[in-house]
């Protein structure tokens, strides 16, 4: 590895310590094009040993703990120091290692399972029943599940965008505000295409959008939350 690359893992192991993480334990960097989470089926695939099925690219204002890795964008390879990308790398280890922040609820895939699963038991019972009702159970069912999941997905990504701007808050307080709008404003300044295009889809609550944009993250911490309410409504 690289001798920033190094430092990078070495920074990620510090705040672990420091924020009480003991289930990530990082050893390498790796820089990525395609987010190794996007899909459902990425846990599977790590059971597997096999390569995740990707469908987003990363973010570049964002990291990923992923298995023994660090994920980082592609895009900002070189461009930023290990210093700028710590409140960064922090901001994602309490996303996702943060049970006082994510509570006890369900995973998100965990929930789509149950959508599945809920569609398949219908259809079962119509196969079941047979004749009339297994036809019933196949047209019915995409109406009584498909609208359940619209739903819950919207109220999914409310949820998720909320918990994206929290972990914000809370890492600023590990490692400092100002250092944090600092990381962010750099990466700004560089006007990359997937984090202007995030501005935009943001902007229309598109659900393309990858969470909040580089531009509500800096409002979010420069107001210190309070109008963490008005960014969700």
């Amino acid at each position: 590895m690289l001798v920033d690359d190094m430092e990078i893992v070495n920074v990620t192991a510090e705040l672990c310590s420091q924020l009480g993480i003991t289930r990530f334990r990082p050893r390498e960097v790796v820089w990525a094009e395609w987010n190794p989470a996007s899909s459902p089926m990425w846990l599977a695939s790590a059971i597997g040993g096999l390569p995740p099925p990707t469908f987003e690219r990363m973010r570049s204002d964002w990291a990923i703990p992923y298995r023994e890795g660090v994920f980082l964008a592609s895009t900002l390879k070189g461009k930023l120091t290990p210093k700028d990308w710590r409140p960064i790398i922090a901001s994602a280890l309490i996303f996702c290692f943060d049970q006082g922040l994510r509570g006890s609820k369900l995973t998100s895939m965990t929930k789509w399972v149950l959508f599945s699963s809920a569609y398949v038991g219908l259809v079962m019972v119509g196969a079941f029943a047979g004749g009339i009702f297994s036809l019933i159970a196949l047209i019915i069912g995409p109406f009584l599940i498909i609208p359940l999941a619209m739903v819950y997905a919207r109220k999914t990504g409310k949820v998720q965008w909320e918990l994206f701007l929290r972990a914000d808050l809370k890492a600023a307080e590990a490692v400092g505000r100002e250092e944090f709008l600092s990381a962010l404003r750099k990466i700004d300044e560089l006007r990359l295409v997937d984090v202007e295009r995030n501005k935009v889809e943001s902007a229309k609550r598109s659900w393309r959008a990858q969470g909040p944009s580089i531009t509500e993250r800096i409002d979010n911490l420069s107001w210190g939350g309070t109008r963490l309410g008005s960014q969700l409504s």
